[in-house]
């Protein structure tokens, strides 16, 4: 059984490796990196999202060889089913955006498949995968600890879109809330990481193709409704779920309580 003293420093040491890898790309500037601005900015991206990988392999190889890592990862869980649920999920927001805002003529092909896919997939995997998987399942902090460690890490990332201590305060309280709640729907619906990666794309996805009024993340009342409304129904979904199939985080907290009871974990 981990000792305190052992979270701690296995704690520091995992966000200071994600750190490393997500400001690696400024770090070392990566000699293979061309273009600029979108391109150079979805190239390096998708590198990070690799060494996040990398990451996990080499920490679940030495801890736990038994687990294959895109295991760990929850990237072989069921796609269809994420699919499903996901589209479901966001129906408010599409359907609400639709009717009560218009198509942003401004967004192209290639912003859809860097800031809504390809920024979805890899904040996914960095964020929940790795550094949220980690703390959670390998270090061992119970949910709240580790996701609160990371919302924090999630929602001072995305501060550089604010224009002033309003908008930093509104966008940190949205992403805050937004990466708890994403580690909750990743958690319960087995570890699934394509339910959260569906969930962000999704809305990023949405958020771009209308004009919501907003382009930062604390968005403005009318496309809050609708993206509550999209949580809300998430919410109300996943829990109908845990009454069904039981809730897995208080399954992992039943299980640890024996363990340290036993002394045997």
């Amino acid at each position: 059984m981990k000792t305190i003293y052992h979270k701690i420093a296995f704690t520091l040491l995992t966000v200071t490796l994600f750190f490393l890898i997500y400001n690696s790309w400024k770090l070392f500037d990566y000699p293979f990196l061309i273009g600029t601005g979108n391109l150079r900015f979805g190239i390096a991206l998708f590198f990070k999202t690799m060494l996040s990988i990398i990451a996990v392999q080499v920490i679940i190889t030495f801890t736990t060889p038994e687990i294959i890592p895109i295991d760990f990862l929850g990237l072989r869980k069921n796609f269809l089913l994420a699919l499903k649920y996901t589209f479901l999920f966001t129906s408010p927001m599409l359907i609400g955006y639709f009717i009560f805002s218009e198509i942003n003529s401004d967004v192209t092909f290639e912003k859809i498949l860097l800031y809504a896919v390809e920024a979805g997939i890899s904040e996914e995997i960095l964020f929940r995968a790795f550094l949220f998987g980690i703390l959670y399942q390998k270090v061992e902090l119970n949910f709240i600890s580790a996701s609160v460690i990371v919302a924090i890490v999630f929602g001072l990332l995305h501060l550089y879109q604010a224009i002033n201590l309003i908008g930093a305060i509104s966008i940190f309280g949205i992403t805050f809330l937004g990466s708890i709640f994403f580690a909750w729907l990743f958690v319960e619906w087995d570890y699934n990481l394509w339910i959260p990666i569906g969930m962000h794309v999704l809305m990023n996805l949405y958020w771009m193709l209308f004009k919501t009024g907003s382009v930062d993340a604390a968005g403005v009342l009318l496309s809050n409704i609708f993206r509550f409304a999209t949580i809300g129904l998430a919410i109300w979904v996943t829990i109908k779920r845990i009454r069904k199939k039981g809730s897995i985080i208080k399954k992992k907290i039943y299980v640890e309580e024996n363990c340290r009871r036993l002394l045997k974990c």
